[in-house]
């Protein structure tokens, strides 16, 4: 392959790169947004550390999520 081709595909692959990043960001940002309510309403700490997931019910605990992801990354 000639320079040209590899600068071509180098800007391709940054571009991709940093489509990747915004997407990450866009996604954070709306999460967050749209959960921030909930959170102030419940409170952070039984958000964290509450144990039940019953979002019809009001309760919104995310604990065993969190372990969850813990152990299965480990």
């Amino acid at each position: 392959m000639n320079k040209v081709s590899h600068k071509i595909i180098e800007k391709l692959f940054i571009l991709a790169a940093a489509i990747c990043i915004l997407s990450l960001f866009l996604i954070m940002f709306f999460i967050f947004f749209r959960g921030t309510p909930a959170i102030f309403e419940i409170g952070f700490g039984n958000f964290v550390f509450g144990t039940d997931w019953k979002p019809t019910g009001g309760l919104f605990g995310i604990l065993p999520m969190i372990v969850s992801i813990l152990l299965s990354t480990h």
